[in-house]
């Protein structure tokens, strides 16, 4: 059995978690927010960290880093955004996952991921596993990519590239093609990846 805990604001959606948990053989400790977590003095296999109404998820996972040090986070919303998905990794959080989910993925996903934890060796392995599949990928599709996960659009690449904007949609999906993805999202979650860590 292993040991969550999650920290969410939505008292519905909170225990909704619990109760999945409990389902699936899990025991599952609810929490109103960081700052209770933290007090508590307790370390869960994983934590579930909802993002606050406000967006704001830096100042929880900040808060986190300092007072419950290698705790294991996962944050969770309901309109996960490329930029918030990099922040997060870089702030420590193993993953970021759009709300609702089915929490046997989470599950399935912990026994998957349970040796690559240690921080220098999950960075190692996300950043490798990403530029191997943004080899397959030419130059221009790379920088392409690149552009978008930093928020560009099409028409801005294109000006950049002296291209028209339909010569940068036709290499957005044959990238996604190339890197085995059926969606921007996660192609921009590869990118991003693939320069969170130098690997040696």
């Amino acid at each position: 059995m292993l040991k969550f805990a999650v920290v969410d604001h939505d008292m519905r959606r909170k225990a909704d978690v619990v109760m999945q948990f409990s389902d699936i053989g899990h025991s599952c400790a609810p929490y109103d927010n960081v700052e209770e977590f933290a007090d508590s003095g307790r370390h869960y296999d994983l934590l579930l960290l909802a993002e606050r109404a406000d967006g704001a998820f830096r100042d929880d996972l900040e808060s986190l880093r300092s007072t419950v040090h290698g705790q294991k986070t996962i944050i969770y919303s309901t309109d996960p955004h490329y930029a918030n998905a990099c922040e997060a990794l870089r702030l420590g959080a193993l993953d970021l996952r759009a709300w609702p989910f089915d929490l046997t993925e989470i599950e399935a996903w912990w026994h998957r991921n349970a040796e690559t934890f240690l921080p220098v060796n999950r960075l190692r392995l996300r950043t490798r596993e990403a530029r191997d599949r943004l080899a397959a990928l030419t130059s221009r599709e790379r920088d392409i990519l690149h552009a978008i996960a930093d928020g560009k659009s099409n028409k801005m690449i294109a000006a950049g590239l002296g291209v028209s904007h339909r010569t940068i949609e036709a290499h957005r999906l044959r990238l996604l093609k190339k890197i085995e993805v059926t969606n921007s999202s996660d192609a921009v979650r590869i990118s991003i990846e693939s320069r969170l860590f130098d690997p040696a």
